[in-house]
């Protein structure tokens, strides 16, 4: 529902106030940059709901999706309605501001896969592996379709040139949804409903443009009667697929392997005796305690070893959240907590909420550790 959301508000501030876009079209460049860096550099202490926001609508690439959902569509408006005047003066700047803030976002999980994979040595999943593979092209693809997209350039290369470079826009539409799914399935085969709507309201969105797309090509080609064929019957099976999306169940599946994080005695030794923490507030009984907290989705539930008043291993025992970002959180947060001996972390950008909710699992281990 974010991305309808998200949708909606775009096209009515975009209505608002396209003169001032096209007029001043490099400062909305900018500012589209800015909010998206700002997002990644948000400190953990932000308010709740500047974090919430920044989180669920830029960071993870809802506004900047909704922006090439209005560049798509722009082509297939009624050609004499206001929308279809409107968007198609308006593709090329929303397009790059879009693609700002895309190219962070996807810089981000690029940043992140690659270090899992040859720093970390962490296994990926088949749906990670292949969402890593569309944000890979979807870089490759991006470049030049925002190089391209500015008057500046366009203006200097051939008419035929042009259009066969934008061409490869399809496919990074194309990539956009499967990138979508790959991820989505993920909380889908967990049992997450609410990503089954949101899956389907991308597949709605998607496929109605691809049915208008090809009707309107075919239309270009004088076969007029295959394209209402067309239509016809592609409509009916992208909404049937939508609704299917909905309705059907998946069964809910939870992690056999937890998350085991241990550090050597002599790291933790050397640990900051000077920071402010829950761990030099108190003291703890040795032993092995469990703390549970709400992440973005989820409940998340920790282990929390004691031994010799330090934290010597950390274990994420139960939970899901939202994937990858809840595992950039697991991999970073125990560790960091029990190199730091502190609770008192920073957050990992890009799962805020992932991070604290696991930060905040750990401290209730800790108050069930202490000392009477």
């Amino acid at each position: 529902m974010k991305l309808l959301f998200t949708l909606l508000i775009t096209l009515c501030i975009i209505m608002l106030a396209q003169n001032n876009l096209r007029k001043h079209a490099i400062i909305w460049y900018c500012t589209a940059f800015l909010l998206s860096l700002g997002c990644l550099l948000l400190p953990s202490s932000a308010p709740f709901w500047l974090t919430s926001f920044a989180t669920n609508i830029i960071g993870r690439g809802t506004l900047a999706t909704a922006l090439f959902i209005l560049v798509m569509y722009a082509r297939i408006f009624p050609v004499k309605s206001r929308l279809f005047r409107t968007f198609m003066s308006l593709r090329a700047p929303l397009a790059i501001m879009a693609s700002f803030m895309i190219l962070l976002h996807n810089g981000t999980y690029f940043i992140h896969y690659y270090t899992n994979i040859t720093k970390k040595n962490v296994s990926m999943t088949p749906s990670e592996c292949l969402a890593a593979c569309c944000t890979i092209l979807m870089l490759v693809l991006l470049i030049p379709l925002t190089i391209t997209s500015f008057s500046i350039i366009r203006k200097k290369m051939k008419a035929r040139t042009w259009k066969n470079v934008q061409r490869f826009s399809y496919l990074f539409y194309g990539l956009i949804y499967l990138h979508v799914v790959c991820l989505f399935s993920q909380q889908i085969r967990k049992g997450n409903r609410s990503y089954q709507l949101d899956l389907a309201i991308y597949t709605m969105i998607f496929g109605i443009y691809l049915v208008c797309r090809v009707a309107l090509y075919l239309k270009s080609k004088q076969k007029i009667k295959i394209a209402n064929v067309f239509r016809s019957i592609g409509f009916p099976i992208v909404l049937c697929l939508s609704f299917a999306l909905i309705i059907i169940p998946f069964s809910h599946t939870t992690n056999t392997f937890p998350k085991i994080v241990v550090l050597e005695d002599e790291a933790v030794a050397s640990a900051d005796s000077e920071a402010l923490s829950y761990i030099e507030q108190s003291v703890y009984e040795d032993g092995i305690w469990t703390g549970t907290a709400l992440g973005y989705n989820d409940n998340i539930t920790v282990s929390v070893t004691i031994s010799g008043g330090k934290i010597t291993e950390i274990s994420v025992v139960e939970g899901y959240d939202d994937e990858p970002y809840y595992d950039w959180a697991r991999d970073e947060i125990p560790q960091n907590i029990i190199e730091a001996q502190t609770t008192n972390i920073d957050t990992v950008s890009g799962a805020t909420f992932s991070s604290k909710g696991i930060i905040q699992a750990v401290e209730a281990a800790l108050e069930n550790a202490q000392t009477k």
